[in-house]
């Protein structure tokens, strides 16, 4: 067997961040390859590695590592902080009972998590690789459309009282009931803390600070708040699996249809609708965001969630989810 020392792949990233001690189990790794990042204010950094299973020794098999450095994180992570108290840190460490709760409410795969590493000054998930192609957001098929309406639809399905992590780590976060006043005023932070003094003279955003009073929350439900096409995996059109549920947390049900009018065209908005409604339990119903829009949009452009610069463009997207 090799001295996992003396293997050249854990003196380079993204090992180099972690001390040998953790690293045993990697000895034998045959193969780091980096993949390509989505955008520029991607949170973490992604390598696929091959190597002996973890679980069985007589397996070869490809695992995906994501890893982040703890004093670096992007806006969306300081949004998912201040909203939900959630870093990517802690996200990692809660991500196997966080990724085994979303399994056990959709047919689509979920990634196993394989273990979770932890140094001075990065974290880092490791997770079995899953098949399937990325989904671009331009040319998306009428039936990926009713297959994303289903998997949102099972999440929606499942209400909860409480906001922010999916894993409750204390007693008092187990019984805490969110009000609207709370969400309120983290919204209200969260908008004044990210943007700058010159977007904070925009119209949008003073009428968004304006109306973070008004907010009201209908549901509370397990959603992705970087809810993106490529998110997800599909094999010859079928969507099959979700690459990434780290942004996964118990949040308002508005929050997705605010950003499902960014994702889908006014076509595939109409299909959305119908294919989620058949597909809900408890005669589910898409809500109206008309009163939370705006501030949900402002919210949105904020934490950078799609890539947009440009606050006008931004604001100006069409309309859908108003009745």
């Amino acid at each position: 067997m090799t001295d996992f020392i003396n293997n050249p792949l854990l003196t380079q990233q993204p090992f180099d961040s972690f001390d040998k001690t953790v690293l045993k189990r990697y000895e034998n790794i045959s193969k780091v390859k980096k993949l390509p990042g989505l955008f520029d204010d991607s949170s973490s950094d992604v390598w696929e590695i091959q190597g002996v299973c973890f679980e069985d020794s007589s397996k070869l098999i490809n695992y995906v590592i994501k890893s982040h450095q703890v004093s670096d994180p992007s806006s969306f992570w300081q949004g998912m902080n201040l909203l939900f108290k959630r870093s990517i840190c802690n996200s990692y460490r809660d991500a196997k009972a966080t990724y085994t709760f979303i399994d056990t409410l959709t047919d689509l795969k979920i990634p196993q998590v394989c273990d979770v590493l932890v140094g001075q000054t990065h974290c880092a998930l490791v997770l079995e690789k899953i098949y399937g192609e990325l989904i671009e957001a331009t040319g998306v098929a009428d039936s990926l459309v009713k297959q994303l309406a289903k998997f949102l639809a099972e999440m929606h399905s499942q209400p909860v009282i409480r906001m922010g992590s999916i894993v409750a780590n204390s007693e008092a976060e187990q019984g805490l009931i969110y009000d609207s006043k709370a969400w309120q005023r983290d919204i209200l932070l969260t908008i004044q803390t990210l943007v700058s003094d010159e977007l904070a003279q925009s119209p949008w955003v003073i009428e968004a600070v304006k109306n973070t009073s008004d907010l009201t929350i209908q549901k509370i439900v397990p959603l992705m708040m970087d809810l993106r096409w490529d998110q997800f995996s599909q094999i010859e059109g079928e969507l099959v699996g979700v690459f990434d549920l780290d942004a996964f947390v118990f949040a308002p049900i508005e929050l997705d249809f605010v950003i499902l009018e960014y994702l889908l065209t006014t076509q595939q908005l109409t299909i959305f609708k119908k294919a989620y409604e058949e597909a809900g339990a408890n005669n589910l119903r898409v809500p109206t965001v008309a009163k939370v829009r705006n501030v949900y949009r402002v919210l949105f452009f904020l934490i950078n969630a799609l890539g947009e610069s440009d606050i006008e463009k931004w604001m100006s997207q069409p309309c859908f989810f108003d009745d």
